[in-house]
């Protein structure tokens, strides 16, 4: 094991590109995914359906107790069911479809979007 690691270390020292880039590249890739990819979730697209989507799409902001995320009320439908919104999360009409009329409410959520889904 000892002759192997001597050989490393000889052949990093002869060739400093990749001691270089035994380097640089743990701070650039500290660098790029601690600022430059964010995976923070800033908006969220609802959409509410069903016989009391009216009474519930004012709420709908209340509910995310996170200050940092902007909820849009994209579409408020009083005759849409659960079927009409599966199929507007598919379409990516919205990230979130919440579906009025039983009890409590249902929340769809697009699986796709996996950070908003989070």
């Amino acid at each position: 094991m000892l002759p192997i690691a001597q050989k490393e270390f000889r052949q990093v020292r002869r060739d400093r590109r990749t001691l270089a880039m035994m380097l640089l590249m743990p701070v650039l890739l500290l660098v790029v995914f601690g600022y430059a990819a964010s995976f923070n979730v800033k908006q969220l697209s609802v959409e509410v359906l069903g016989p009391q989507a009216e009474q519930v799409a004012p709420q709908i902001a209340r509910l995310v107790g996170d200050q940092d995320i902007t909820i849009d009320v994209v579409a408020v439908d009083p005759t849409g069911t659960r079927a009409t919104g599966e199929d507007d999360l598919r379409d990516g009409a919205a990230v979130v479809a919440v579906v009025t009329g039983q009890t409590p409410p249902l929340a769809l959520v697009d699986g796709s979007q996996l950070f908003s889904a989070e």
